[in-house]
């Protein structure tokens, strides 16, 4: 029996936002209420963490632009689960 490749869980307000930038996208495995489960090798998942790290450390002011708050919470929420994955999988 082969081992399935993990998936990881991110907030789906970052995915959505990252897909509408026209960036490279991993498949979506599962949906839930706010979350959407991605495969660990899928070979979009590097394209994420350059995005993340610019919305969630400082790329976006939620001062200047408030209503994208939810976009840097959910990057900020996306990083540490894709570095998890990869600590996990090593």
């Amino acid at each position: 029996m082969t081992a399935r490749p993990a998936l990881i869980r991110i907030p789906r307000v970052f995915l959505d936002d990252h897909e509408a930038h026209d960036l490279p996208t991993p498949a979506i495995r599962k949906t839930e209420r706010y979350h959407d489960r991605i495969r660990a090798d899928d070979p979009a998942l590097p394209e994420l963490i350059p995005d993340a790290r610019h919305d969630a450390e400082g790329g976006i002011s939620t001062r200047d632009v408030p209503h994208l708050f939810g976009v840097v919470a959910s990057a900020r929420a996306t990083l540490p689960a894709i570095r998890t994955s990869q600590e996990t999988s090593a």
